[in-house]
Formats: structure tokens, C-alpha cells, sequence
């Protein structure tokens, strides 16, 4: 049996240091990148941020938050439809990205359907905040005020 020799720990974790310190320049954290557009677009800097995001959508990783970040740059920019119908071509869309097309359809008046993307997006995910505050409002302000207060609380 072979006894533990401290040196190779020591090369091991020198190797991946350095491997570390290699690769940390050559691949640009993105989540720290995408955090940068959404405060661009929230100091009103919309062609700075469209830049941005546009380089995050190619990333499969990082695709369907930009894609929510760049309906938010549509919408503030005044094409809410255009928003909506970027989320829509989305073949799979996650819990962030149904409730994102749901608050849109809501502020456009199409209930039917923000309830709709509500509720399959908290079939995937029930704890989809967004999906649960559009759900509730919609239930509100139809009426429905137990239904309504029960999903805010």
C-alpha cells in the first residue's frame, strides 16, 4: 500500500492554482456580466445594455436569463408586444421566463393567458415568485380577493 506523500498534495494544489490562474482572464464570468447590463438598463443606458445582452444570448447558459433582461430593455424602451413575443419564441422556457410572459400579458390585459403561463410555470417550479405575485394579482384585481391575498401571503 502506498503511503500518502505531502508533496504531491502540495504539487497537486500548486497545478491547480495555476491552472486557475490561467483560465480565470480567458473565460469572463458572465453571471457578473449579465448583473452589469440589468444596471445599465436601470441607469437608463439601453444601448450599452442591448450591446451587452446581445453577447450573453449566444451562451446556452446564461440564454434565458438575457432573454429576460432584454425583454425588460424592450419594454422599458416602449415595445412591450415585442417583449412578449421574444419570450414566446423560446422552445423551453423556464419558471423565470413564463412568469416574465405573464407579467407582460398582464400589463397588455390578456389575463387568460398570464394565468396560463402562472400556472405552468409554477408546475415546474412552485415557488416562482413572479409567477405567484402576477397569479395573485390577477386573481385581486378579478375579484377573487381571498384567492388573491393567499398567494401574496
Amino acid at each position: 500500500m502506498k503511503s500518502f506523500d505531502p508533496t504531491d498534495a502540495l504539487t497537486f494544489f500548486r497545478l491547480s492554482f495555476l491552472v486557475v490562474i490561467c483560465f480565470w482572464h480567458a473565460f469572463p464570468c458572465q453571471a457578473e456580466d449579465l448583473a452589469t447590463q440589468n444596471k445599465l438598463l436601470l441607469q437608463g443606458k439601453f444601448e450599452e445594455a442591448r450591446e451587452g445582452i446581445e453577447k450573453l444570448l449566444p451562451n446556452a447558459a446564461f440564454r434565458q436569463e438575457a432573454l429576460v433582461a432584454q425583454s425588460h430593455l424592450l419594454e422599458q424602451t416602449g415595445d412591450i408586444q415585442k417583449a412578449l413575443q421574444l419570450l414566446a419564441g423560446e422552445k423551453n422556457p423556464s419558471p423565470q421566463v413564463l412568469g416574465r410572459m405573464a407579467q407582460l400579458e398582464f400589463q397588455l390585459g390578456k389575463w387568460d393567458q398570464a394565468l396560463g403561463h402562472c400556472e405552468q410555470g409554477l408546475k415546474a417550479h412552485p415557488d416562482e415568485l413572479l409567477c405567484r405575485w402576477i397569479r395573485g394579482r390577477i386573481w385581486f384585481d378579478s375579484g377573487e380577493l381571498e384567492k388573491g391575498l393567499a398567494e401574496f401571503l
